[in-house]
C-alpha cells in the first residue's frame, strides 16, 4: 500500500511540474504565476501557449538579458528578438527558482490570456485552421496550388491593385524557403478597420528564414470568412 501511495505522490508531483512549464527545444522552462488564485486549468492552458511562443528558440537562456547585479532571485527580462515576436506588449522578467531559469508571469500578463482565452473560446476551429494553413506551408505545398489558389494566398484591400498570375507565383514559391511557427492566442484579435471590412480576424505569425533561422520576425495573417491568407497591409 506505501509503494502504492508513494506512485501516486510522484505521479502527481510529475503532473503538477509539468502544468507549471512549457516547452522550449527539448528542455521544460518552469513558470513562475504571480496570480496565487490562478486556477490549474488556466495554468495549463498559459504553459501550452508559452510553448507555442517560444517555438521559434531551441534553448531558453539563449533569450535572457541578464542583470549586471541581479537581485534575489530576479536575473534578468527576455531579449526583444523581433517586433512583434512576443506577444505579451511587455518584455517579462526571469527568475531563478531552486537552480532553474524561469519566466516570471505577471498577474496582468495572466489576466490577459483569461481573457483572451473567452473571447476566443468559440473561434477554436479557425485558429486550429490557421495551424492547418501553416503546416501546408511548411510542407512546401504552396508551390503545388493551382493558380487561382496561389492568388488567394494574399489579402489585399478592395482598393489595392491585384498582384499578377506570376507576381503570386513567384509569392508562393518563396513560402518555401521560410519555417512558419504557430501564432499565440494572444495575438489573435478582430480587426475594425474600413479599409479591411466584416471585423475579420487577425493573428500574427513568428517567421525565420530556412537558412537563417535566428532571424526571426513577424507577418499577419488574417481569415477572410473562407479561409487563412497572408496578410501584408494593416
Amino acid at each position: 500500500m506505501k509503494t502504492t501511495i508513494s506512485i501516486l505522490i510522484l505521479l502527481l508531483a510529475s503532473m503538477l511540474h509539468a502544468q507549471s512549464s512549457f516547452i522550449v527545444g527539448t528542455n521544460a522552462v518552469p513558470v513562475v504565476f504571480e496570480d496565487a488564485e490562478l486556477s490549474q486549468t488556466n495554468r495549463v492552458l498559459i504553459c501550452n501557449d508559452l510553448t507555442r511562443v517560444f517555438a521559434f528558440e531551441s534553448n531558453f537562456t539563449n533569450l535572457i538579458t541578464y542583470f549586471n547585479n541581479p537581485a534575489g532571485d530576479d536575473v534578468g527580462y527576455l531579449k526583444s528578438v523581433g517586433v512583434n515576436v512576443y506577444p505579451f506588449k511587455v518584455l517579462l522578467g526571469v527568475k531563478k527558482v531552486e537552480g532553474q531559469y524561469s519566466l516570471d508571469i505577471h498577474e496582468d500578463i495572466s489576466q490577459r490570456y483569461i481573457k483572451c482565452f473567452s473571447d476566443m473560446a468559440s473561434q477554436t476551429n479557425l485558429l486550429q485552421q490557421a495551424d492547418a494553413f501553416l503546416a501546408m506551408l511548411n510542407a512546401g505545398e504552396a508551390v503545388n496550388l493551382t493558380p487561382k489558389q496561389k492568388s488567394k494566398l494574399i489579402w489585399l484591400p478592395e482598393d489595392e491593385e491585384p498582384g499578377t498570375p506570376d507576381e503570386y507565383a513567384e509569392f508562393a514559391r518563396s513560402t518555401v524557403d521560410l519555417k512558419f511557427y504557430p501564432p499565440s492566442i494572444l495575438s489573435a484579435e478582430w480587426l475594425e478597420k474600413s479599409r479591411y471590412p466584416g471585423k475579420p480576424l487577425v493573428v500574427t505569425v513568428v517567421v525565420a528564414p530556412k537558412n537563417a533561422l535566428s532571424e526571426v520576425f513577424d507577418v499577419g495573417l488574417i481569415h477572410d470568412g473562407t479561409q487563412w491568407r497572408f496578410m501584408l497591409l494593416y
